[in-house]
């Protein structure tokens, strides 16, 4: 994602921690090439560091808990943005309900394991409510319509919506 522009040079991948850092990480055998460590500094485009930044700005804003891995996966594609509009679609629609996130609800994204099928995994968008009276059905049924609206079909087949 940070360096597009010559494949040659080996890859660098992004990762973000808590403390709103940007790690890079370069594989090891690429360190040996001068020539890629030459020219580091301008393959990182700024304007590619400000979307991850965007990016990672509003997941944390809309999501209480955030998978590690998740994060890698849906900064590595470009379902990220999809999934994004879908948060604050659920943010917005239940605001007009009154209720409030990290007050009334809240949102995790992590990853859903099938136990029972081996390689069966998902992008899971988990909804719990916080002590709050709306019907849980009824939530369900509007993210599900939501998501349908929002989401692509093949993001779609990737994504789990729960609530609890």
């Amino acid at each position: 994602m940070i360096n597009p522009y010559i494949p040659e040079y080996g890859t660098a991948t992004t990762t973000e921690t808590y403390g709103k850092q940007l790690l890079i990480t370069i594989r090891e055998d690429v360190l040996a090439s001068s020539r890629y460590l030459s020219s580091v500094s301008l393959r990182i485009n700024i304007e590619t560091l400000e979307t991850v930044n965007n990016i990672l700005d509003r997941l944390s804003r809309l999501a209480v808990r955030l998978d590690h891995e998740t994060i890698i996966d849906l900064l590595s594609r470009s379902i990220v943005f999809p999934i994004l509009t879908l948060l604050e679609r659920i943010r917005e629609s239940m605001e007009e309900i009154g209720l409030r996130i990290g007050e009334h609800f809240q949102v995790e994204i992590s990853r859903w394991v099938d136990e029972e099928v081996e390689g069966w995994n998902y992008l899971q968008i988990k909804v719990t409510l916080l002590g709050s009276v709306i019907d849980r059905f009824v939530l369900l049924k509007s993210l599900i319509s939501m998501a349908t609206q929002i989401l692509p079909q093949q993001v779609r087949q990737e994504v789990v919506i729960s609530v609890e």
